[in-house]
């Protein structure tokens, strides 16, 4: 046995023939480099593709503000007004609200109101996996409030809900007692890198000849710009996302401004470590109407 194996291996005559040297069926190309000039343009073209943002820092130690911009805590509501429902009927979560003031820094924000983020207590949620909602599907509200509006804060009635294990699997955070009082957020201006999953970014990338040329050394150059900036939750700047851009659907082309971003940290995590995106037309938040706004998220 050992002397077939290493006839078949070519290492052995058997029977005075001298074996065929075996042949590699791979039909794979050898791939050339990538042209020095096309690499230096794709990297000079993507460095430059920055955009000012506001960046949204948590700080649990600061105290909650009724009208500021913050993630979960008390929600308020305008007087009267019943706990927010979702599509199914279930109450929804209060995951985050935006003070517009706190954006004033950037171009193509109203100047004052309110902007209030709650999503659907199910596994996924409220997201709507076959396509992001915002048109006619998903288990989410945003909506706009003035920013002097009369209500009140409350407490969501699920408030503290866990299963016996501890786990709440219907809210992106397990921090309760975090959930209950709510978590400022600090503004403060940034710029932001798009990233290689952002539409563009990646159907430039893509159209270069991969059956010709080696684009790994590209891809590792453009991870390393990328791993440089910093996971922030933010509104305005690029939206990021693990899977694939939500404007790959057509029906979601219009949908050119993050109006929030949310990202995996100590306070929220998206799945597998994943992003949030919450998405509207410039025009629509120009005009302050936030009844076309697209949500998703993705994980690794």
């Amino acid at each position: 046995m050992i002397g077939f194996l290493k006839w078949l291996l070519g290492l052995q005559e058997v029977g005075g023939a001298t074996p065929m040297p075996l042949q590699s069926h791979s039909t794979q190309p050898t791939l050339l480099p990538l042209p020095e000039e096309v690499a230096k343009d794709f990297l000079d073209w993507f460095k430059a593709q920055q955009k000012p943002a506001v960046a949204l820092k948590p700080d649990p130690t600061l105290p909650i503000e009724p009208r500021g911009t913050r993630l979960f805590g008390p929600a308020l509501l305008v007087e009267g007004e019943e706990w927010p429902k979702g599509r199914d009927g279930e109450t929804l979560d209060f995951l985050a609200q935006l003070n517009l003031a706190d954006c004033a820094p950037l171009d193509g924000y109203p100047r004052q109101g309110l902007v209030q983020f709650f999503i659907g207590r199910d596994v996924y949620y409220g997201a709507n996996f076959d396509g992001p909602g915002g048109l006619d599907t998903g288990n989410f509200l945003v909506r706009g409030l003035p920013v002097d509006v009369r209500g009140a804060l409350h407490t969501a009635p699920h408030a503290g809900t866990v299963d016996s294990s501890g786990i709440d699997d219907y809210s992106p955070s397990n921090h309760f007692e975090l959930r209950k009082r709510g978590i400022t957020l600090v503004p403060k201006m940034i710029t932001d890198q798009m990233g290689l999953d952002v539409l563009e970014a990646s159907q430039r990338f893509y159209a270069l000849d991969r059956k010709t040329y080696d684009l790994d050394p590209l891809y590792d150059a453009i991870d390393t710009i990328i791993q440089d900036a910093p996971l922030e939750h933010h509104t305005a700047g690029y939206p990021a996302f693990t899977q694939s851009d939500i404007r790959e659907d057509e029906r979601y082309a219009e949908y050119d401004h993050v109006l929030l971003r949310l990202t995996s940290d100590d306070y929220l995590m998206w799945g597998d470590v994943g992003e949030c995106v919450f998405m509207i037309p410039s025009a629509d938040l120009a005009k302050g109407d936030f009844g076309r706004v697209a949500y998703s998220w993705d994980c690794h």
